[in-house]
Parts: C-alpha cells; sequence; structure tokens
C-alpha cells in the first residue's frame, strides 16, 4: 500500500474488494499502518471498507494506526466509528479488546486517545501477561504525560503486575526515564522494593 489515491479510486471503479482479507490485513489496515488518510479515506467513503475489520490476526485498522504511532490516522478512524477496542466486527470491544487497544495507545503516547479509552471503560491497572499494567507500559516507553495521566486517573504508582511481579517504577528505571522514576516516587512507589524477577532498582 503506497498510498496512490488515484490508483486506489481507479480499483474500486473496477469492482476491486476493500475488504478482501490476506493474512488478516485489509487494504484499509495496510492504509492506516503507514499513515495513508487520503487511502483510506477512499476505502471508507467510495469503497465502502469496514472499520472495525480485523480477522485473523485480531488487528484492526485502528490498532494498525496507533501501532505506528499515526495520531492523525487513528483520529479520522475514530471519526469514522472506529471502535477504541480496535478489533471485531462491531462497535462494543470487550473488557480484554479494550485493555489491548488502550496499551497500544499508552506505548504510542496519544494522551488524548487514552482520555478516552478511560472515559470508555479501560482500567489503568488492569494487568496482562506480556505488557503488565497500562500505568508499565507508560513507564516502560517514557510517555511522562501518560504516566501522570493514568496516576490521576485512578493507577496506582506502586502497583505490582499481576503475573511477573514487575512494576512501573522498575519498568521506568530499566530503561533510564528518570522523571518518570521521580514522579512515582513523589507519588508513593517504594525505590526500595524489589519486584519478581527483575531485582531491585539498582
Amino acid at each position: 500500500m503506497a498510498g496512490h489515491e488515484t490508483t486506489v479510486r481507479l480499483l474500486l471503479q473496477h469492482g476491486a474488494n476493500p475488504n478482501l482479507e490476506e493474512y488478516g490485513i485489509t487494504p484499509l489496515i495496510a492504509a492506516s499502518q503507514f499513515g495513508h488518510k487520503g487511502v483510506a479515506k477512499i476505502l471508507i467513503k467510495e469503497g465502502r471498507a469496514i472499520v472495525n475489520d480485523g480477522r485473523s490476526l485480531g488487528c484492526g485498522a485502528l490498532h494498525a494506526a496507533l501501532s505506528n504511532r499515526e495520531g492523525e490516522m487513528a483520529d479520522f478512524l475514530l471519526e469514522e466509528g472506529a471502535s477504541l477496542g480496535g478489533y471485531g466486527l462491531d462497535n462494543s470491544p470487550s473488557t480484554d479488546q479494550l485493555h489491548n487497544a488502550s496499551r497500544i495507545t499508552v506505548q504510542g503516547q496519544s494522551q488524548t486517545l487514552t482520555q478516552r479509552q478511560i472515559d470508555q471503560g479501560a482500567k489503568p491497572d488492569t494487568s496482562d501477561i506480556l505488557y503488565g499494567t497500562l500505568l508499565q507500559a507508560a513507564a516502560a516507553a517514557g510517555a511522562e504525560a501518560i504516566v501522570k495521566l493514568l496516576v490521576q486517573t485512578g493507577a496506582k504508582a506502586d502497583s505490582p503486575e499481576k503475573f511477573r511481579g514487575g512494576s512501573p517504577i522498575m519498568a521506568a528505571a530499566s530503561i533510564g526515564h528518570a522523571r518518570i522514576v521521580e514522579f512515582l516516587i513523589d507519588k508513593g512507589a517504594n525505590a526500595h522494593s524489589a519486584r519478581g524477577y527483575y531485582g531491585n532498582l539498582l
């Protein structure tokens, strides 16, 4: 998907299927991944591409945009009805889907979308087996503004993840994000704590 709007429009006019899927990827997902907003608009407006379509890989267009930090594309997809869950064929994401999309948003450092997902019901202290809590993901990504947002909306600064025992301050310290470490300590994180196989902060 190279972003050739004229060619995409021509193919649609000659009957190309905008929802054709290969290995879980549709044309809209490909366009979203690479930030081709013009192509995405044609696919949706003229080709009637399904916005919340992500089948065998469980990855929709919104998820693809957020994964590549394509914030403008993500905003466009939201305007077109993309589910904040980012997966499936409807606008009713499950709790797990919402958490997964929120984690991607956090890592993509989109403060606006993170707030929207919290408003929709994402839980800052929900943990998954791969990435821990949303606060831990934000700390590991160096997303200082989102770390502060999550704490302000109820995330516990010293909350260990459920599966491996890591914590937000461990994630920030391991990558060298000193300002986040300082903020978390100010908010109650234990600078002397050890979490699972991560050892101590030093």
